[in-house]
């Protein structure tokens, strides 16, 4: 286990181009704090993209490679008491929007070559193939941050085990950094306010946390 706890890169310069195939990643960055059975996947968890971090503006990793899927089964599980947040000041939003709690498990796929993900409702599927009824692809705003429901972005805690030694595809809901943005598809907008940092963060519940 990595007893390193790194804050989350806030801004990131787009330079990888979604609609040219690239897409979104992250990785485990599992701290002190967590104990057996809970992971803290962020953008800039190991090991470490090209550039060091994700790129949540456009896409961070070909979409031509094969990665496992980030899954996430939101149960409505309590937080653990005592999972660290990053020092105070170390963003421009408060500390816990990057410590939020996902209420659930994650589990991984097998590698998937990014292309084959052509929608959030075709990698929800792949997840529920392998997992079960309830599983879908984890997406970057995941964390709650509150009992209101409110969510977080660039990192997020869950119950779960990963390995260190690879990226996970994550979709992210008010960008161009998934790889089906490339493929001419169209999602529906998801709610979103505007926030520092330069990603549009949703501060409501996802509408995908349901059972399909």
């Amino acid at each position: 286990m990595r007893f390193l706890f790194a804050l989350v890169p806030l801004l990131v310069s787009p330079s990888l181009p979604a609609a040219d195939g690239y897409g979104m990643t992250f990785g485990d960055n599992t701290n002190a704090s967590t104990g057996d059975g809970v992971v803290f996947v962020t953008c800039h968890g190991q090991p470490r993209t090209a550039s060091g971090s994700c790129n949540a503006y456009t896409g961070d990793t070909a979409c031509s490679t094969r990665l496992p899927v980030l899954c996430l089964d939101v149960d409505g599980r309590e937080r653990p008491a005592g999972l660290l947040v990053p020092p105070q000041g170390g963003g421009v939003m408060p500390a816990p929007f990057y410590a939020g709690w996902a209420a659930g498990r994650v589990a991984a796929t097998k590698p998937i070559a990014g292309v084959d993900l052509t929608g959030p409702s075709a990698a929800d599927a792949i997840c529920r193939t392998q997992f079960g009824k309830g599983w879908r692809m984890a997406e970057f705003h995941d964390g709650l941050i509150d009992d209101a429901g409110n969510r977080g972005g660039w990192a997020w805690y869950a119950h779960g085990t990963l390995d260190t030694t690879t990226r996970y595809w994550v979709w992210i809901n008010d960008t161009q950094a998934n790889c089906w943005n490339g493929t001419g598809q169209q999602i529906e907008a998801a709610p979103r306010v505007s926030g520092s940092g330069g990603v549009k963060r949703s501060t409501q519940k996802i509408a995908r946390d349901r059972d399909e």
